[in-house]
C-alpha cells in the first residue's frame, strides 16, 4: 500500500528544481552584467582610434542606425554615395549633404537650359572632397563659382558645375559612373581627375584589369537581431576585434581584399604595368568622343614633405609605392592628352606646392581646392569650349 505523503514529494523536487536553474540564471546574469560593466569602465580609457571605430560603427548598427554611413552598395558600381546623407560641417558651415541623385551637390536632374555650359568633375576622393567638410569647398564648386565671376567663358548665359566625385573609385568605377549616370546630365564638357586610386590594384598579384583581384563587393549593413545584440556589448566587441573577426566598416574595409605588405606591393608594382589604367581613360575619352563632348584629364599632384611623412618604415615604404605609381599614371595622362582628342590640365606642375594648402599629401584644404579650381577656371577661360 502506497504512502499517501509520496505524490507530494515530486512537486517539491520540481520546486526545488526550478528554484537552482533560477537562480544559476540570475548569477549567469549578473556575471555578465559584471563582466560587461568592467569592461566598459576599462575600455572607456582605451583611445585607440581603431577601437573607437569600431565602437561607434558598431554600435550604430546594434541601434540600426546607418545615418553616419555615406556609402551604400551599387550592382553596377560596386559601391556609391547614399542619397540624401548629410553630416555637421567642422566650422559652423553647411555641411556635407548628397543630393537625391546620391552626389555630392545640390543639382537636381533637370533638362539643361539654352544658354547654359553644363560640366562634370567625375574623380575620386579628390574630387568629392573629403577633406573638406562643406560642400561649398570642392574644386567643383569654387569652380562653378569662377566660371561664373571672375572668369566667364564664352557667351554663356550660366555654367553649371557637377560634382559626381566618389571616394576611392579607380578609373574603372569613374567610366562606370559616366555610364551609369555622367551621360544622362546631358554634360558638354567633362573633368576627370582618376589616377593615384589606380595604382592600389596594381599592388596586389594576379593583376586583373576588371579589378577583380582588389575590389570585392559591398555587402549591405543589414545584421540580424543576434548580431545587434552582440553589438551592444562592449567586452564581446572588443574580443571579435582583438581576435580579428571584426574590423572598422572603413570604405577599404568594405570594398577591397587585404593589401599585401609594402615589399610585395612594391614588387607588383614594377611587375604590373599601367596598361588597365590607361585602358579605362582612352575608353572614357572615346565614350565623350562618340557623344561630342570635350573631355579634359586632370594629372595629381603628392606633396612629398617630412610633415606628412608616415611614422612608421614600412608605411613609408608604402607611401613611396603610392608616390612612384602616381607618377607613372601621370605620365599616361599626358600621353593620351597628346594622342588623343582629350586635354590636359596638368595640376601636377600647376599647382603651387606650398604645405598650408594641403590637408596630406593627397587632399587640399579649402583653400587648396580653391586654388585648384583657379587654375581650372584660367585654362578653360583660355581654351573656351564650343558654344
Amino acid at each position: 500500500m502506497s504512502d499517501p505523503a509520496t505524490p507530494e514529494i515530486e512537486p517539491k523536487k520540481q520546486n526545488g528544481l526550478r528554484s537552482r536553474l533560477l537562480s544559476a540564471l540570475l548569477l549567469i546574469f549578473c556575471t555578465v552584467m559584471a563582466i560587461e560593466s568592467v569592461s566598459r569602465m576599462f575600455l572607456a580609457s582605451v583611445q585607440n582610434p581603431v577601437w573607437r571605430a569600431v565602437v561607434r560603427q558598431y554600435s550604430s548598427l546594434a541601434r540600426q542606425d546607418t545615418s553616419s554611413f555615406r556609402f551604400v552598395a551599387e550592382s553596377r558600381l560596386t559601391y556609391r554615395l547614399k542619397p540624401g546623407f548629410s553630416a555637421p560641417s567642422d566650422d559652423g558651415g553647411p555641411g556635407t549633404h548628397h543630393n537625391a541623385m546620391g552626389f555630392r551637390d545640390d543639382f537636381v536632374d533637370e533638362p539643361k537650359r539654352p544658354g547654359t555650359l553644363r560640366i562634370l568633375c567625375l574623380g575620386g576622393s579628390t574630387t568629392y572632397g573629403v577633406s573638406v567638410s562643406n560642400n561649398n569647398q570642392t574644386y567643383p564648386a569654387y569652380l562653378e563659382q569662377y566660371l561664373n565671376g571672375a572668369y566667364r567663358i564664352g557667351r554663356w548665359d550660366r555654367v553649371q558645375v557637377y560634382n559626381l566625385g566618389v571616394g576611392g573609385y579607380t578609373s574603372r568605377e569613374v567610366l562606370a559612373n559616366l555610364k551609369a549616370y555622367g551621360l544622362a546630365l546631358d554634360p558638354d564638357v567633362i573633368l576627370i581627375q582618376s589616377a593615384i586610386n589606380d595604382v592600389a590594384p596594381r599592388f596586389y598579384d594576379e593583376l586583373q584589369c576588371d579589378y577583380s583581384h582588389f575590389r570585392k563587393t559591398m555587402t549591405p549593413l543589414s545584421p540580424n537581431f543576434l548580431q545587434r545584440t552582440a553589438y551592444r556589448s562592449r567586452f564581446i566587441l572588443f574580443t571579435a576585434w582583438q581576435f580579428g573577426l571584426i574590423e572598422p566598416l572603413t570604405l577599404q574595409s568594405r570594398t577591397q581584399y587585404p593589401a599585401p605588405s609594402p615589399d610585395v606591393a612594391l614588387a607588383n608594382l614594377g611587375n604590373n604595368s599601367s596598361d588597365c589604367y590607361r585602358r579605362y581613360l582612352e575608353e572614357a575619352i572615346n565614350l565623350a568622343e562618340t557623344n561630342e563632348i570635350e573631355i579634359w584629364l586632370l594629372s595629381q599632384i603628392y606633396l612629398d614633405i617630412p610633415a606628412f611623412q608616415a611614422p612608421t618604415p614600412e608605411l613609408q615604404r608604402l607611401d613611396e609605392a603610392y608616390r612612384s605609381g602616381l607618377s607613372d599614371h601621370n605620365q599616361v595622362i599626358r600621353g593620351l592628352c597628346k594622342s588623343t582628342s582629350a586635354r590636359l590640365i596638368d595640376i601636377d606642375k600647376l599647382m603651387p606646392r606650398r604645405p598650408a594648402l594641403f590637408k596630406d599629401p593627397i587632399h587640399m584644404r579649402a583653400t587648396g581646392n580653391q586654388e585648384k579650381a583657379e587654375i581650372i577656371a584660367k585654362t578653360l577661360q583660355a581654351q573656351t569650349p564650343r558654344q
